[in-house]
């Protein structure tokens, strides 16, 4: 400001001209590192690649929707080179540090290079432990070994065309991601030799889980990652299978069986059912109480026979149970004012619980939730306006049968006249 002052002073008709020229200097300067910025995210890789042949174009094409594009991840990020340079030959030379197609093996570190370290991945929200997850899968065993048909990133996650894995089109959104996971597992002629059944999204498709994630659309439903696991896919044990079920769904069950006697290790079980045994694998159906007490494979009594008293116990299990239901149904089907609903809501649990605790196969656990059960479903039905409505129902039963007993006997009195008119 003091020199400014000074020019004013001693030579006010410069003042003007140097405070414009400052101006344009700023302006050339911020317009010169605009212009660097522009030419910094540049990627003419990909206005090259849509103009020429179609294999070429394709990459080009899916990246532009991808989510790598939105969050400027560039060509040259995965692929190498320089796309400032004035040749095509400059900018996919050596000099460049042009990769061109990343070898399967390579493509897990590429895309580690990037989500395995921790500063990138932060502001995303992402985690970082991917990379280690593949490595110690099967997946990541197979390609350390040097097998290049199993799968890497590219393949699960649709390559160039890579989306939010939120987004419902992305390959691994849990809707979309059993037919991804079968685009390898479902082929007889991939899977060959690693002597894998091909069957799996077949039986998946079909069961309780598959109808609700693909039909349903509930997204609470498990796909293959919620027992295989995403990155570090693996098979899980018979001794991991329970805990695999109960920590991702089914705590309550796996409470009740690990209390039991079919809990691994148990006195004189050397080979303990375990939840595949009776549930099944990837065609897991709807649980029914028959279960307890039929004799097809999966059921009860396919283990053990009717007239043992291990066939016995499941036999009371099965009887307390659906006794129960039929009672609950009952008072269901009564209740109709608002004091009543929760009643039937608290039996209606109880017995949910009860169906639970028969992994424990033990009468008393479950006796002590059906006879609560019970309880509340009996004081539903003795409520005077309950009472009222079944009386009023039974009413309405026998005024129905007598009226229509009326209508029947008219009818026989009717035809009797029109015979005997005919007769005559």
């Amino acid at each position: 400001m003091m020199g400014i002052d000074m020019l004013r002073k001693r030579a006010p008709w410069i003042v003007v001209p140097f405070v414009v020229g400052c101006i344009l200097v700023w302006a050339l300067a911020s317009l010169a590192e605009a212009a660097e910025s522009d030419a910094a995210t540049e990627n003419s890789c990909v206005d090259c690649h849509l103009t020429v042949q179609v294999r070429y174009a394709v990459p080009a094409r899916e990246w532009l929707t991808s989510i790598h594009a939105d969050y400027d991840v560039l060509c040259t990020d995965c692929h190498g080179g320089d796309p400032l340079a004035p040749t095509q030959d400059g900018a996919m030379s050596q000099e460049s540090g042009f990769i061109g197609r990343p070898a399967k093996d390579q493509i897990p570190q590429l895309c580690g290079g990037c989500h395995a370290d921790p500063e990138r991945m932060g502001p995303y929200g992402l985690p970082t432990n991917q990379l280690s997850e593949y490595e110690e899968s099967k997946h990541g065993q197979l390609l350390a070994q040097g097998d290049r048909n199993v799968a890497t990133c590219y393949d699960c996650h649709d390559g160039h065309a890579s989306l939010d894995a939120h987004s419902p089109n992305s390959a691994v959104y849990p809707t979309n991601l059993p037919a991804t996971c079968a685009k390898c597992h479902s082929n007889i002629d991939l899977m060959e030799p690693y002597d894998v059944d091909t069957y799996q999204y077949e039986l998946f498709r079909l069961s309780v889980h598959g109808v609700a994630l693909l039909e349903k659309h509930n997204l609470g439903a498990p796909t293959c990652a919620s027992c295989h696991g995403n990155h570090g896919a693996a098979l899980p044990g018979l001794g991991e299978l329970v805990d695999v079920c109960g920590l991702q769904c089914h705590p309550l069950s796996e409470d009740a069986y690990l209390s039991g006697p079919h809990r691994p290790g148990a006195a004189g079980v050397p080979d303990a059912p375990n939840c595949v045994t009776c549930h099944g694998r990837y065609d897991v159906q709807e649980a029914d109480d028959t279960m307890l007490v039929g004799t097809r494979e999966r059921h009860c009594g396919n283990c053990h026979a009717p007239d043992s008293p291990e066939g016995k116990m499941v036999s009371l299990l099965y009887q307390e149970i659906a006794s129960t239901a039929d009672v609950v149904a009952q008072a269901e089907s009564l209740a109709d004012t608002p004091e009543e609903e929760p009643m039937v809501l608290q039996a209606q649990t109880r017995l949910m619980e009860a169906r639970v605790l028969q992994h424990a196969v033990q009468l008393d656990l479950v006796e002590g939730k059906t006879e609560y059960a019970r309880v509340l479903a009996a004081q539903v039905e003795e409520n005077p306006e309950v009472q009222g409505t079944m009386a009023a129902s039974e009413r309405n039963q026998v005024m129905l049968i007598g009226s229509a007993l009326v209508v029947i006997v008219v009818c026989l009195i009717l035809v009797g006249l029109a015979w005997g008119l005919v007769e005559s």
